[in-house]
């Protein structure tokens, strides 16, 4: 496997990507987009996985996360990131011509998929894969907060605070939580203008799922106290059968860094290539 670097410059932002090429022929490529607060080098071990099926990861840090330029954890139009989206898939087809294309969103990354696959053309790809999606938040805010931070956004919408998230929530291989403080290219601030966007469209994405018109994996674990299985699950329901659900018992927030993310990796890799061989 090999790799090389992109970068975007875009409405005073530089967004920097990265592209891990097979070691074989390529079978098929996914177009990955990370979560809120972390980013792409964390996962390095996904693509090697993925290496061994002979399929190729692209992907690329979000504005304000990872090396990527911005205001850590804002976002002023949802819109955005629906575009950036766009770029992705571009420099996709650019890389892999007439290469089977896989869109992949995990968490926040995959609030922002599931609205791609909504409201914008699919024809172009094999397949979408949801990991742990924001559709909704496994906990309710406290109303206080929620009242206070909309009053807050209509005068200052880039304010920011802490997303209070727990490391230990991530996985049950505490390890993992213990890396993730320790990553200095991680983030804990999310602004007021990115929370509401990514809650607004987690609820639109629930409320249209019958729309969906590509082939899409959820998989989500049924411990994860961050975001919501059963909104998953309802996804899925709602999708008139273009939606496969797997559920993960015991599992946390990040099934591919869980102590069985083998397995969640064999599960994923063998729906991929099932994708990008018919």
């Amino acid at each position: 496997m090999t790799t090389e670097n992109f970068t975007w410059n875009i409405d005073n932002v530089t967004l920097e990507g990265k592209i891990w090429k097979t070691s074989n022929a390529t079978k098929g490529v996914v177009a990955l987009v990370h979560g809120f607060g972390e980013h792409i080098e964390r996962y390095q071990h996904v693509a090697e996985y993925f290496d061994k099926h002979d399929i190729a990861l692209i992907s690329y840090d979000q504005r304000g996360h990872g090396k990527s330029s911005g205001k850590r954890g804002h976002v002023k139009e949802y819109t955005w990131l629906l575009e950036d989206v766009d770029r992705l898939l571009k420099k996709t087809k650019e890389t892999f011509p007439n290469t089977p294309i896989i869109l992949y969103g995990h968490s926040w990354g995959g609030n922002i998929v599931a609205n791609y696959i909504l409201r914008k053309d699919t024809s172009s790809l094999a397949g979408a894969v949801l990991s742990s999606p924001w559709l909704q938040l496994a906990f309710d805010p406290p109303k206080f907060q929620i009242a206070a931070g909309k009053f807050i956004g209509s005068i200052f919408p880039s304010f920011t605070q802490s997303n209070n998230l727990n490391p230990d929530d991530l996985s049950t291989d505490l390890e993992v939580g213990k890396a993730y403080t320790a990553d200095p290219l991680v983030h804990g601030q999310v602004s007021v203008a990115t929370y509401f966007g990514a809650r607004d469209a987690g609820t639109w994405a629930l409320e249209n799922a019958s729309k969906l018109a590509v082939d899409t994996l959820l998989f989500h674990g049924t411990e994860d106290k961050m975001t919501s299985h059963k909104a998953s699950e309802e996804f899925a329901q709602k999708s008139n059968d273009k939606a496969t659900i797997k559920l993960w018992e015991g599992m946390r927030h990040e099934t591919h860094n869980e102590v069985k993310k083998e397995e969640v990796l064999k599960f994923v890799s063998e729906w991929i290539v099932g994708k990008v061989d018919a």
